[in-house]
């Protein structure tokens, strides 16, 4: 079952994000830092991959020149029920897949730690009443 998501998830990306870059050599794709770790839905580890997707992709700018290249990235890195999360994405054309920073709020608002949640919104909620919007 998961063997099927994740080639029927490949297939939609591939089809969906076409990369029309020039072959890199072997000699300059290396890079010092590790790929993120694959993300499997775990709540507790939603932040820490985030994060190293953000780090992976600062470093490699250059590995990154669309919205839907940073996307397809990230979805390659995903496995179990994250994966079948963003299969459904793709399967619906979804317009999330079009940004990469709405792409990681819909995700963060799926699999982020639920304290995580509530302490991002008590933080909202006090800077919008700091701006009067509260």
């Amino acid at each position: 079952s998961t063997g099927r998501v994740s080639t029927a998830l490949s297939a939609s990306v591939r089809s969906r994000y076409p990369l029309h870059l020039a072959p890199v050599p072997a000699a300059q794709r290396r890079s010092p830092f590790d790929l993120p770790v694959m993300f499997d839905g775990t709540r507790e580890h939603f932040a820490a991959f985030r994060a190293q997707c953000d780090l992976h992709m600062c470093l490699r700018s250059k590995d990154f020149p669309s919205e839907q290249v940073r996307v397809g990235f990230v979805i390659g890195l995903l496995m179990g029920p994250a994966a079948k999360w963003a299969t459904a994405l793709l399967l619906a054309n979804n317009p999330v897949l079009n940004s990469y920073h709405t792409f990681m709020t819909a995700m963060a608002r799926f699999f982020e730690a639920e304290e995580q949640t509530a302490f991002l919104l008590v933080r909202n909620s006090q800077y919008l009443l700091v701006l009067g919007m509260g």
